[in-house]
């Protein structure tokens, strides 16, 4: 944990999601609450490497990335090798307050998991976290929206 994080009383939480599974990663190793459900994190989590990219004029902005070092619940490499691809996983960094469900943290990078380095059995796993502004996949306008007279009542 950097240590301006470890003074202000904060954590930070890795999220791997595919088709094997969702995985927690934090710097402090402690259990997280996920929605309902408690569930624990290896710990070790050190996001030393973000970056963010700052736009040059008149161009898309907001490019965040991370490239971390994990050491995977399982044994990655044997895994890949019957057929874990970590590239299909997508991931999201979080930056939480001591006792802070998942879901309030506060997302720092959210993307596809890429340019996964499978170490050997007891070596830590090497991937990125990124994406691009124009990859936001959330709805503008929530999907239950309405336009109708109580919503606007000076619709015409």
């Amino acid at each position: 944990m950097t240590p301006a994080a470890a003074i202000r009383g904060l954590r930070w939480v890795l999220e791997a999601s595919g088709p094997v599974g969702t995985y927690y990663w934090s710097s402090d190793g402690t259990d997280l609450t996920v929605g309902d459900a408690t569930v624990p994190t290896v710990g070790g989590l050190d996001p030393g490497d973000l970056t963010e990219e700052l736009p040059v004029a008149g161009a898309v902005g907001d490019r965040r990335s991370i490239s971390v070092a994990l050491h995977w619940p399982t044994d990655a490499a044997s895994d890949a090798a019957t057929g874990l691809d970590l590239s299909t996983y997508t991931a999201q960094l979080r930056l939480l307050a001591d006792g802070q469900a998942w879901e309030d943290g506060r997302v720092m990078v959210s993307g596809p998991v890429s340019e996964p380095i499978y170490g050997g059995v007891g070596e830590p796993v090497r991937l990125s976290v990124g994406g691009e502004p124009y990859d936001d996949t959330s709805a503008a306008i929530p999907a239950d929206a309405r336009i109708s007279l109580d919503t606007w009542p000076f619709a015409p």
